[in-house]
């Protein structure tokens, strides 16, 4: 017969047998998570850093496919004989309208794109009427436009003398960061976001707008654009537009043989922004690679985009490097 104080440590051992294997099942349930985490974690990093070469060798090859199709002749060769369909379309990179285009290299597919910074509507040289007629046809209203505008003169001037809608040195140091106004060139479009009035989703794109980092570049030194190359953005800004009629127009531009420049022109003479034609000499190449959609994603994630920004003679001898991009960000403008 069982006396009560065997019945009691026996209960007290069961007690403590399962006590040691629920902490036993917790441990080995947190080591299996840990272990899951640390393989996701090795494959994305794995994935990441195989992107980022992938992309860097996209970048080089349209540096030298560009030098090499330049180097066979001064003028604008007949590009129909050195089209690579199984590659990317040279034609596209050479004139370097901001349209990417994709490409494979070792088995890894990757998208490439060329721009014309010539194309793009010099920061450092847009005067007000031009900035505000940007601005409205981006879609902003008339006070975002005035502030916006104003604000850039200020920023680029050398005085500490505000426009009506703008601000100087006195705005800004009174802000939870102060700072000063930098009262020279921009320097990097960047500094944007140190404007009055210029917001990140203005800066970046969203909610139906494009951003003013599509459209303005640093790089071109001169107060107009190539209408060879000018992006569709830059179009869209330039010219009031709608977004079909840009497309439709750059889409015919592209058209071998097309030369659509004087109705870009007319499109743009309302902005006051002069219009030229050349070949495309400083150029930002970006190269991107995206994941593979997978069920329940609606479009796939950037693995890698990084870009450079460099100048090419037409007879494609060298190239210099004006900068790098390691990364560049993509903010997520769906919603």
């Amino acid at each position: 017969m069982i006396s009560t104080t065997e019945r009691s440590e026996s209960g007290v051992a069961l007690v403590l047998v399962l006590l040691t294997f629920s902490i036993i099942g917790v441990l080995a349930g947190e080591f299996a998570r840990a272990m899951r985490e640390d393989a996701t974690s090795t494959r994305n990093f794995k994935q990441e850093t195989v992107a980022h070469y992938v992309a860097l060798a996209g970048i080089n090859e349209a540096i030298l496919a560009i030098q090499s199709t330049r180097a066979l002749s001064g003028r604008r060769p007949d590009l129909r004989a050195v089209e690579q369909p199984d590659r990317w379309p040279i034609r596209t990179l050479l004139d370097a309208d901001g349209t990417w285009v994709k490409a494979t290299f070792n088995g890894h597919q990757y998208q490439v794109r060329a721009t014309d910074e010539a194309g793009l509507i010099s920061l450092n040289e847009a005067d007000d009427r031009a900035l505000r007629e940007i601005m409205l046809n981006l879609g902003y209203t008339d006070l975002e436009a005035d502030e916006v505008a104003d604000s850039i003169l200020d920023w680029r001037d050398p005085d500490d003398l505000h426009r009506i809608n703008g601000a100087e040195s006195d705005y800004y140091e009174g802000m939870p960061r102060p700072y000063r106004a930098k009262n020279a060139d921009f320097d990097a479009l960047e500094e944007l976001l140190l404007v009055r009035g210029v917001t990140r989703e203005m800066f970046f794109g969203g909610a139906g707008h494009k951003g003013l980092r599509e459209v303005f570049s640093v790089f071109n030194s001169t107060k107009g654009v190539n209408l060879r190359s000018v992006s569709a953005p830059t179009l869209l800004a330039l010219s009031g537009l709608g977004s079909e009629q840009v497309d439709d127009i750059v889409g015919r531009r592209t058209e071998l043989g097309h030369d659509i420049s004087e109705e870009i022109r007319m499109a743009i003479e309302a902005s006051g922004v002069e219009a030229r034609t050349g070949t495309p000499l400083v150029m930002t190449l970006e190269a991107r690679v995206l994941s593979e959609s997978r069920s329940g994603e609606a479009d796939p994630h950037t693995l890698a985009h990084i870009g450079t920004v460099v100048r090419m003679p037409p007879r494609g001898d060298g190239f210099r490097t004006y900068r790098w991009y390691d990364a560049i960000f993509e903010p997520d403008t769906k919603n």
